[in-house]
């Protein structure tokens, strides 16, 4: 049987909530990993934030030459 483990070894404390961790009783030792219901919801706000960024390159880009310009 495979169980949920909750990534407790994760190096973002909050990705357990994010990532289930499964591991798989086989020989070589295996896990598999899927997006827990919370991960789920993730798409839509980091597609909406990536939509900003592009948006927004225009104005990165003018005030990284602006930046550039005066040092």
């Amino acid at each position: 049987m495979v169980r949920p483990i909750f990534c407790p070894n994760s190096p973002c404390e909050e990705a357990r909530w994010l990532l289930a961790r499964y591991a798989c009783p086989e020989i070589p030792s295996r896990a598999e990993y899927e997006l827990t219901e919370l991960g789920r919801t993730l798409p839509t706000p980091l597609r909406t934030l990536g939509r900003w960024a592009q948006e927004r390159i225009p104005e990165v880009l003018a005030a990284r030459g602006t930046y550039d310009s005066l040092h």
